[in-house]
């Protein structure tokens, strides 16, 4: 048997199944509950309004946080661990500097 062949059948036998259960078990229908475009809606959670300035504390802004005091701890790590011969690691993080 070849092995085109063989992938044939097996190919055939997969969708056979997937039809075959999705006969028997159907769908149960749509998930209303659940909307994904929700997930990048912007709802304040501490609202600060300042005249017409938004300044409210939301899920971007805790995101730029995080992202912040992370780059921070990693840049004073590498910064502390500095050496007057730097290694590969030194470089890197000194080019990304020097990128930004």
């Amino acid at each position: 048997m070849s092995k085109r062949l063989l992938l044939t059948i097996s190919g055939g036998i997969l969708l056979a199944l997937v039809v075959g259960l999705a006969a028997i078990f159907g769908s149960e229908g749509q998930n209303h509950e659940y909307q994904p475009q929700n997930e990048f809606k912007l709802d304040p959670w501490i609202s600060i309004h300042i005249g017409s300035l938004d300044l409210s504390i939301n899920k971007a802004v805790l995101y730029l946080f995080l992202a912040t005091a992370l780059t921070v701890g990693a840049m004073d790590y590498i910064a502390v661990r500095m050496v007057d011969k730097p290694n590969n690691v030194q470089t890197a993080v000194e080019s990304i500097y020097n990128l930004t």
